[in-house]
Formats: C-alpha cells, sequence, structure tokens
C-alpha cells in the first residue's frame, strides 16, 4: 500500500493538471453547448466529437493524457521515474490498439522515444545546474530544451488530431461511395419503370 502511495505521489503533478484541465474543458464545452445553434457550422469545435466511436475516443483520451504528462514533468520540473516512463509507454501501446487502421505503432514509437531520450536530457541538464554555479549557457539550453519539448509535445498532439480527422473524413467518403454503389440498382429500376410507363 505504501509502494503504491509512493507511486502515485510521483505522479501528483500529472494527476492534479490534468484534473485541473479536465474541468476548465469540461467547463468550455458546457459554455459552448447551452449557446443558440442555427446550423452545422455553429457547433465549432463540438462538431469533432460527434459520430465517433469507443476506439477513437480512447485514442483521443490517450493523446491528452500523453500531452498532459509531458506538460507537467517539464513546467513543474519532475524528475523523471519508471513510473512516468511506464504511463507514457502504456498511453503509445493503448493509442495504437485503440485505432489499428491509422498504422501510427512506428511513429508513436519514435515520437514517444524521442519525447523520454530529450526530458531525460533536461533532468541531466537541471542536475547539473543545481549542484554547480548556474552557467548560462547550460541555463540557456536547459530553458531551449524545454521549448522544445513543450512544442514538440503540442506539434504531435495536433497531428493525432489530423490523423482521426482524417480516418473519420476517409470513413464517412467510403461511406458515402457505398450507399451510392448501392443505390444504383434502385435507380435503374425506377429509370425503366418511368419508360416503361411511357
Amino acid at each position: 500500500m505504501s509502494w503504491l502511495f509512493y507511486q502515485i505521489l510521483l505522479v501528483k503533478e500529472f494527476i492534479i493538471g490534468t484534473g485541473i484541465a479536465g474541468c476548465v474543458l469540461m467547463t468550455g464545452f458546457l459554455l459552448l453547448a447551452v449557446r443558440g445553434k442555427r446550423g452545422f457550422r455553429h457547433y465549432g469545435i463540438q462538431a469533432f466529437f460527434f459520430h465517433r466511436n469507443v476506439g477513437e475516443m480512447l485514442f483521443l483520451s490517450c493523446a491528452i493524457l500523453q500531452l498532459m504528462m509531458v506538460l507537467s514533468c517539464v513546467l513543474c520540473g519532475v524528475t523523471l521515474e519508471r513510473i512516468h516512463l511506464l504511463i507514457l509507454a502504456v498511453l503509445c501501446v493503448i493509442r495504437f490498439l485503440s485505432v489499428p487502421e491509422l498504422g501510427i505503432l512506428t511513429g508513436d514509437v519514435l515520437h514517444t522515444g524521442l519525447l523520454i531520450t530529450a526530458m531525460l536530457a533536461g533532468n541531466m541538464l537541471n542536475g547539473y545546474l543545481r549542484q554547480s554555479s548556474h552557467d548560462i549557457w547550460f541555463s540557456l539550453m536547459y530553458w531551449f530544451l524545454k521549448i522544445f519539448i513543450i512544442e514538440y509535445a503540442v506539434y504531435y498532439f495536433m497531428r493525432s488530431i489530423q490523423l482521426l480527422a482524417g480516418e473519420q473524413g476517409r470513413v464517412h467518403r467510403a461511406q458515402d461511395r457505398l450507399m451510392r454503389i448501392l443505390s444504383l440498382p434502385t435507380r435503374n429500376k425506377v429509370r425503366k419503370h418511368a419508360r416503361s410507363g411511357e
């Protein structure tokens, strides 16, 4: 029990940050939901969540959690432990299994590995700066690395959203194409019936 409590304490920044972000997002979506709408375009970002299956919502949730994990570790200066690496790895696997047709396992593994490597390098620089005198060049390198990690994490999150939106568009186009193919015999029968009536 004490071991489990210790692991939870190691990721307290992630838990608190995710809770705050969830409350803010929920409040924003509730405010958007009660706003009057005159058409589909007025739904804005809410339309992105329409007609999502369980796998796609799980993929989106893991993408958000992965982003929050990186932001909480970088912004709060958290020292990476095995629990952080395990969470990032599990989220990577779940993202692939939730929507396997996207085929993002290789890219996700490379993305997660790059983030972990950069975060470990940031931890090493932070430890060096704490033990020695604050060298201006190492300090600049440390802050530039933190900015890079944040920008790259946000970029990959937006890319995941784009992939998910593209997959939904592809499915919808395939469904429309199938419906047109299935409706061809019916249209031909209607035309033949109209000609015979003439």
